[in-house]
């Protein structure tokens, strides 16, 4: 499948709160931020990304244009119902604007690593190092994420993770609770993986990054 298509299938999956969050940590904005340089009521943004009140048309416009501000283009289309392309960032030369298409692929991944770095405190990036978390995550492709605190990793079980093992092993995988107190089975998830261990039972976790941040290689289309 085109990595393209692979990358919209994935944010299409995510719920409208998801994507609402989700493009808030791209744009390194927080809720009191968002009050703050925009106006947006911090209630009805965290409504809106735990569901309990659907976004409207027109709280999907003004987040859009809060995004653009930003550097991130995010289309309505996509916050609302989750069509079309994902959030992409927006690079600036010479008072010219132009998007990630213009410029090589290496230059516009790496203009996105940087953007999401500098917009996130505690940001990770890694590139997925084999075929362990397809067809989720592609061999090669990149995902970032943001270090959370110790103590809080239970909120995020059953979630895509960039995490660190008390081995020394960082891994990408989907986080499960344990038999043993404080242990996390990690597991991948695609049953055909050529990885050498797809799941590290038991394994105690020093830290862990949910996935905010996901970006395939076109190169690598089949």
């Amino acid at each position: 499948m085109d990595t393209v298509y692979e990358a919209i299938e994935i944010t299409m999956k995510m719920t409208q709160g998801e994507r609402i969050r989700s493009a808030r940590n791209l744009s390194g904005l927080t809720r009191q931020q968002l009050l703050d340089k925009y106006g947006l009521n911090t209630n009805t943004l965290q409504s809106w990304e735990l569901e309990r009140n659907k976004l409207s048309a027109k709280g999907a416009k003004k987040l859009a244009e809060v995004f653009e501000s930003e550097g991130l283009k995010v289309s309505q289309e996509w916050l609302l119902f989750g069509e079309g392309l994902p959030p992409q960032t927006k690079f600036f030369d010479s008072g010219e604007e132009f998007f990630q298409t213009s410029i090589s692929e290496d230059e516009a991944i790496q203009n996105e690593i940087n953007f999401f770095k500098k917009n996130n405190k505690q940001a990770i990036v890694k590139v997925v190092p084999d075929d362990s978390m397809e067809p989720v995550f592609s061999k090669h492709s990149y995902v970032g994420g943001v270090l959370i605190p110790d103590g809080c990793y239970d909120l995020y079980l059953g979630k895509y993770s960039i995490v660190e093992t008390s081995a020394g092993d960082t891994v990408i995988r989907r986080v499960h609770r344990a038999k043993k107190p404080d242990t996390y089975n990690l597991s991948a998830i695609n049953p055909n993986t050529e990885s050498d261990c797809p799941v590290i039972y038991e394994a105690t976790i020093v830290s862990l990054a949910p996935i905010l941040w996901y970006r395939t290689q076109l190169g690598l289309c089949t």
